[in-house]
Parts: C-alpha cells; sequence; structure tokens
C-alpha cells in the first residue's frame, strides 16, 4: 500500500470547521500510516496469514500482524466517518417532523456506536501494548497467544457442552496440549505476574477489567486519561454494543459523533505510540516519531487529569460542593490507580460518604472561616 493511497484527502468545503476537519483527517493518518510503519520496521508481510500458536520463529510478528488488522480497520472507518461529520457540518439542521428527527437521531446513534465498538477494541490492545512493555520479549508473546488460543477453545468446549450435551474428546486434548505448553521449561517463566492470566492460574484469561488493573500502575502520566477506569475504557463503551431497555436519555447530534471521532483519534496515537515502544527506534519523521513526540511534549493531559481525578487543590478540612449541589467538609483522602477519593461529612445532616474527586468542587479552605 502506498502513502498516497492512504493519506486523507483534503476537501475543498467552506462551511466545515476547518481545525476540526483537519484533526480528524490527522487521526485517519495516524492509524492508517503507523500501521504502514509498524509493518515496515517489523518486516511482516500483508499476505501474512492469521497469528496463530505455532508461529514461533517471531510471535512479536503474528501478535502485530493481528492488531495491525484492527488498527487498520478502524482508521478506514474513522475517515468514513469523518466524511460524514464534515458533510453534515456545512448546514444547521432543520426543524422536521417527529418521525424525520427520531430517524435522524438513529443515524447519528447508529453510527456512534460502530465508533465506539472500534474504541473498545483499541483501548483492549492498548492494554496489551502496555503490559507488553513490562517484558518485551519473545517468548512473552509467545505465552500470550497461547493462552488466547486456550481461552478460544474453552469457550468452544463449554459452548458445546451447555447446547449440545457434547463432550468433544479433540478439543479436550488441543486444550491440554496446549497446557503443557506454557508448563514447558521455555514458557513457564513467562506466567510469573503477566496482566493478561487471572490471578492464581497458568492459563485462565483474565477479565479486560482485570487486565486493566493489572497495567495501570506501568502506565505513562499521559496514559492515564483514556484508560483511567473501567467504566470511561470499556464499560460506556461496551454499553453501545448491548441492547438498552430505557436508553441513556441522551440524543445523539452531531456533537457527540464528532466527539466519539475524536476518543477513537486519540486512542490511535496511543495505540501507535504504544506499538512504536515496543520496536525500539523510529523511523525519523514518519508518524511514530511526531506522535511519541506530541503525546510526550503535551502537558495538558496530565494537568487535566490532575485537575479533574486528583484535585491536589482540595485538603482535609476544607469545604467543598458534592455534585455540585450539598455542601460538606472534607474529613480524609486516599489515592486509587485512578485518582483521589475523598470522605466527607455532609453540613446538612452530619452523615459521611465517601466521593471520588470529580464529583466535588472546592468551596473554601480551612484557612478562609
Amino acid at each position: 500500500m502506498r502513502e498516497r493511497d492512504i493519506r486523507p484527502p483534503v476537501t475543498s468545503s467552506q462551511h466545515a470547521q476547518p481545525s476540526a476537519e483537519q484533526a480528524h483527517k490527522f487521526f485517519t493518518h495516524t492509524a492508517l500510516r503507523g500501521c504502514v510503519e509498524i509493518r515496515e520496521l517489523l518486516g511482516i508481510s500483508y499476505a501474512t496469514g492469521t497469528p496463530n500458536v505455532d508461529c514461533e520463529e517471531d510471535a512479536r510478528k503474528c501478535y502485530f500482524h493481528g492488531i495491525l488488522k484492527e488498527l487498520t480497520k478502524a482508521g478506514m472507518r474513522h475517515q468514513e466517518e469523518t466524511f460524514f461529520f464534515v458533510e453534515n457540518s456545512k448546514h444547521a439542521v432543520q426543524k422536521q417532523d417527529p418521525i424525520d428527527e427520531h430517524l435522524f437521531d438513529m443515524l447519528f446513534q447508529e453510527r456512534i456506536d460502530i465508533l465506539r465498538l472500534h474504541c473498545r477494541k483499541m483501548s483492549e490492545i492498548l492494554i496489551d501494548l502496555i503490559g507488553f512493555g513490562r517484558s518485551n520479549v519473545l517468548k512473552q508473546y509467545q505465552h500470550f497467544l497461547i493462552v488466547d488460543e486456550i481461552d478460544k477453545k474453552i469457550r468452544i468446549q463449554k459452548n458445546f457442552s451447555n447446547y449440545y450435551v457434547c463432550n468433544n474428546q479433540l478439543i479436550k486434548v488441543q486444550i491440554d496440549s496446549l497446557k503443557k505448553r506454557l508448563l514447558s521449561a521455555e514458557l513457564k517463566d513467562m506466567a510469573a505476574a503477566p496482566w493478561y492470566l487471572e490471578k492464581g492460574s497458568y492459563f485462565r484469561k483474565a477479565s479486560i477489567n482485570q487486565g486493566l488493573l493489572a497495567v495501570l500502575p506501568s502506565v505513562e502520566s499521559f496514559q492515564r486519561l483514556p484508560l483511567r477506569d473501567y467504566d470511561e475504557a470499556f464499560g460506556k463503551m461496551s454499553s453501545s454494543l448491548h441492547p438498552q431497555a430505557l436508553g441513556d436519555g441522551s440524543v445523539a447530534d452531531i456533537k457527540r459523533l464528532e466527539m466519539e471521532l475524536t476518543r477513537l483519534g486519540i486512542l490511535f496515537m496511543h495505540v501507535v505510540f504504544a506499538g512504536g515502544k515496543l520496536l525500539g527506534v523510529p523511523p525519523a519523521g514518519g508518524v511514530i516519531e511526531k506522535v511519541t513526540k506530541s503525546l510526550k511534549g503535551n502537558k495538558y493531559p496530565d494537568e487535566l487529569y490532575n485537575k479533574i481525578f486528583v484535585k491536589p487543590d482540595i485538603k482535609v478540612n476544607d469545604h467543598v460542593l458534592v455534585l455540585g449541589r450539598f455542601p460538606a467538609k472534607v474529613i480524609a483522602e486516599k489515592l486509587g490507580l485512578s485518582g483521589k477519593t475523598f470522605t466527607i461529612k455532609f453540613l446538612s445532616g452530619g452523615k459521611e460518604d465517601e466521593f471520588v474527586a470529580y464529583d466535588l468542587f472546592p468551596l473554601a479552605s480551612k484557612g478562609s472561616f
């Protein structure tokens, strides 16, 4: 694939917001060109087959081949939705009859759901890339692929049992064979403390929540915002993948579509950065180098994180406003993986409760009253 084939085309629209349009084109370019650079660094052919557990010669190449497919698909979807966003930013939406308004809302919601699906995938990939940063050796990739394959086969085995009352011996033999490989002298040490294994097991794959908790202590400061907690990194996105009896009460519009485009674009930057970091020296002047400089040189995400999730300006004995409505006094604080929690006592009624930092707003410091 040539660079000109993946470079986001430039439109001449005078109505779309130039800065927003260019930012989204940069995000698309980051995903698609980043894939090309990583493939070139690793020498991965586009004709390479599906990653599998038998690629001992270079399990890292097999792993990257799989995730680069996901990054490419997400990049292409981002490009498609950017075109839609630009076209629909040209004119203000006119009032329509109720049915048309409803269908228009559903059109936006459907596109947002698709973007959230890719956000979910990118977040999972980012967790694994950060995890590999703790043990960037080929055996770790091999161990990861085997655990992943065992997990797939256990799911098939469970499906056979639940729906067909079938105790298939072939798949049992395959699972046992893969387990033996994990216990071999070559791979046994890789199970020391991987983020992708369920605690106490040498073969069961951890949940996404368990994996996130395992890697959070290893994230760099600018990586904390997109992965600050399970609900933000996965929960809200996953809700779009399942039917909701009551819905979330919100109306989908061009602004919400742009917000999801931005979220996915930022995840592209983090995935390309984390992938490039694993590979060592990036090509000079390429997307990996530009993204690395951009993320490491931008102090705003770190400042925003501290302002919202740590709130160093709130101290014990300060008066605060809880959830924007209830005055209270801070009586204790503690720091977790994703930010600070405050114990407060409501001024009306005197009841105590705990709230995360972003639910509190400073009213008055201890020395001001």
